[in-house]
């Protein structure tokens, strides 16, 4: 009897043992099997994100090559206003082929009988007279625009007379610096 049982007990044992593992090996099985079915059907998210990985560091990519460039083109620009305003600075006359004819509205050397509008821009010629809105109405009109007066001089001597004249060209050169 105890051989029987003996033997009776390890059988059973070695048949527990092999369904166990049976039992396993078809969990794993299953295991690998739903693993597999939620990775294909996960797929599409994957593919999804990859794309948006990819366009993200196109993106990037487009958007630091831009910098570089917008960074480049100001510093030249950069250089270039620094040249020009110093060169603009630097000369005590402006150059005509220097000036920016956009920014002027008519060169009028033989004259403008009258200004369009406010804001008008006109390129100025050496020896011109600009005259102020009351000065041009007086001189269409015919009057005068400067003060005249005259002078009645007494003077006993040339040097009485030269001082007088001194001071009248004094007070002259005092009224046309203000």
């Amino acid at each position: 009897g105890n051989v029987a049982n003996t033997l009776g007990n390890i059988f059973s044992s070695m048949w527990d043992s092999i369904t166990d593992t049976i039992d396993n090996i078809v969990e794993a099985v299953k295991d690998c099997f739903t693993d597999l079915i939620d990775w294909f059907k996960d797929l599409p998210k994957k593919f999804i994100e990859l794309g948006k990985d990819i366009f993200s560091g196109l993106w990037d990519g487009i958007k630091g090559v831009w910098n570089n460039i917008t960074s480049w083109v100001t510093e030249k620009v950069d250089w270039l206003v620094d040249k020009i305003t110093f060169w603009d600075n630097g000369s005590s006359k402006k150059s005509a082929s220097y000036k920016s004819v956009a920014y002027v509205n008519g060169s009028h050397a033989d004259g403008l009988a009258y200004v369009p509008y406010d804001g008008y821009i006109a390129e100025l010629h050496q020896g011109e007279t600009v005259l102020n809105k009351e000065e041009a109405k007086a001189y269409r009109s015919g009057g005068n625009t400067t003060n005249t007066f005259n002078v009645s001089i007494n003077a006993s001597s040339i040097k009485e007379f030269n001082d007088i004249v001194n001071i009248c060209k004094n007070a002259k050169m005092t009224e046309r610096n203000r």
